[in-house]
């Protein structure tokens, strides 16, 4: 991800408190799920300057906690699609589809051989730069038909 100048998805310049500026409160909430904590920490931060707040989660179960926590409102899940643990980020958005529908959902690999076996979610191919990240997190919250 680079440091280019971003905009926000949702009007004005994209700032949030990683990177000096303030942190909306009305911006939508990211759970972030990868099991590589430098690639989470990454994606966390290229979403904060896009104007989004985040959350992390390492695995699966991380997230669902977080969501059954009731913490966060939150209103997107980008997750990973190979981690360990009990389910993978197929599973997990099914059963975020399943238990918190008002939760879009956006799903990253780096395997390009890797898809659903049926319709779901989109799926944003690794590497991906900081505009494409922008574009499918925009799409996603919209509820736009996901691109194949």
């Amino acid at each position: 991800m680079s440091g280019l100048a971003e905009r926000s998805p949702y009007g004005g310049a994209a700032s949030a408190g990683a990177v000096g500026g303030p942190r909306l409160e009305t911006s939508p909430f990211v759970l972030v799920v990868d099991d590589d904590d430098l690639v989470r920490g990454s994606v966390a931060r290229s979403l904060v300057r896009l104007g989004f707040r985040t959350t992390p989660a390492a695995d699966a179960d991380e997230a669902l906690a977080v969501l059954q926590s009731g913490q966060h409102r939150i209103d997107l899940l980008f997750s990973d699609i190979r981690m360990p643990g009990t389910m993978d980020g197929f599973e997990l958005a099914r059963v975020v589809r399943q238990e918190f529908p008002e939760i879009a959902i956006l799903l990253t690999t780096g395997f390009a051989g890797c898809r659903p076996k049926d319709p779901g979610p989109r799926i944003l191919y690794k590497p991906y730069k900081l505009t494409e990240l922008a574009a499918a997190v925009r799409e996603a919250l919209a509820g736009l038909a996901p691109p194949r």
